[in-house]
């Protein structure tokens, strides 16, 4: 039988894995059991550690309150505890809440901020999520430049078999193309995107799965290719169901009505009203 602390670094790999599976509900059983432990070893780093996990999967469902007041408070440990493992992830994620938020600045601090601790700590897995959030905030700008930057990250990620970073900028390109349905994708977009989508569908990554999805087709109608871009929406639309339907009725209501979902059931919904 393993110690606490096995049990402790166990909850938090599931955690993790339950987020990249979309079984919400299990991401946060797993973070809540990892943290009760820690709290009982007096592990104040792997406590901030299941908070930031918690507070992740929150921010998945779309509670951007309570997993900025986690967020915060699991900072308020961190900044006590000094440990540098959590602090920029801690940041990273406040980063995409004040976004959502619509506080571009207050988000870009947030990622100058990480990304100072990963260039010095030569963290160059976590480093890359962080530059792709960056572009992600450059995209409100020059969403074209944004977008091969991002490109560039996820061709780099696949050299070296950083699979998270290949979904986090698929995710983010993903977003891109939805917010700007009729830029010129050039040669690179459709091609890296699929492939993301093909790994994403075939390990289960559901979030980057009906985001990616949906997006291409955008693009698809973009070329006017309708059927293709039925069947890509159409499939975006099952898996948000199925991720809906895991959650109980308070967070799937919570899920189905944030920002990124609730204006793609609305833009899913208008086109088939007009077809």
């Amino acid at each position: 039988m393993g110690s606490a602390f096995e049990f402790v670094a166990a909850c938090a790999g599931s955690a993790i894995n339950q987020i990249l599976l979309a079984d919400y509900a299990e991401a946060i059983a797993m973070a809540q059991h990892g943290r009760a432990t820690a709290e009982a070893l007096n592990d104040l780093g792997q406590m901030a550690k299941a908070m930031e996990l918690e507070a992740l999967t929150l921010y998945h469902i779309g509670s951007y309150t309570a997993a900025e007041t986690l967020a915060r408070n699991a900072q308020r440990i961190v900044d006590d505890y000094g440990s540098l493992e959590v602090r920029p992830r801690l940041d990273w994620l406040l980063a995409r809440i004040t976004s959502m938020q619509g506080e571009s600045e207050a988000a870009r601090g947030f990622l100058e901020k990480a990304e100072k601790v990963l260039l010095n700590t030569l963290d160059w897995e976590d480093l890359p999520g962080v530059q792709i959030e960056m572009q992600r905030l450059n995209s409100k700008v020059d969403p074209s430049a944004a977008i091969r930057a991002i490109i560039s990250l996820i061709q780099n990620a696949e050299s070296q078999g950083l699979v998270v970073i290949q979904i986090h900028g698929g995710i983010a390109l993903a977003e891109i193309i939805t917010e700007n349905p009729d830029i010129d994708p050039g040669s690179g977009l459709v091609p890296t995107m699929e492939r993301v989508l093909a790994y994403a569908e075939t390990e289960g990554v559901l979030d980057a799965a009906w985001k990616l999805s949906y997006a291409l087709g955008l693009l698809a109608s973009q070329r006017g290719e309708a059927k293709i871009a039925h069947s890509r929406s159409t499939h975006a639309l099952r898996i948000i169901r199925e991720i809906a339907g895991r959650l109980n009725g308070d967070d799937s209501k919570t899920y189905l009505g944030s920002p990124h979902v609730s204006s793609t059931l609305s833009a899913i919904a208008k086109k088939a009203a007009v077809t």
